[in-house]
């Protein structure tokens, strides 16, 4: 019976050493691509993202200026549709 824990046991520790190595590894890619990424961004000129509202904001606010001088029959989001296209 003891005989048949030990393995048991040895059997689990094991597998839990397996699935640590597998989550070991993501971790690894998921840094590699965090820097593949920051690289990337580097290289076409983006900087440090800063979370801020106020550039949000600002989009609002220009949004309801364009809107109030919209003069065109079509509106805005079926211009930019057949622009897609």
């Amino acid at each position: 019976m003891v005989r048949k824990q030990v393995y048991y046991y040895t059997k689990i520790n094991i597998v839990m050493a397996i699935e640590m190595e597998k989550m070991k590894e993501l971790e690894r890619k998921i840094g590699y691509m965090e820097t593949e990424i920051t690289l990337i961004k580097r290289t076409m000129g983006v900087r440090a993202e800063k979370k801020s509202s106020s550039a949000w904001n600002e989009l609002e606010k220009l949004g309801k200026e364009i809107s109030k001088e919209w003069k065109m029959k079509k509106p805005s989001w079926k211009i930019i549709s057949e622009s897609r296209r």
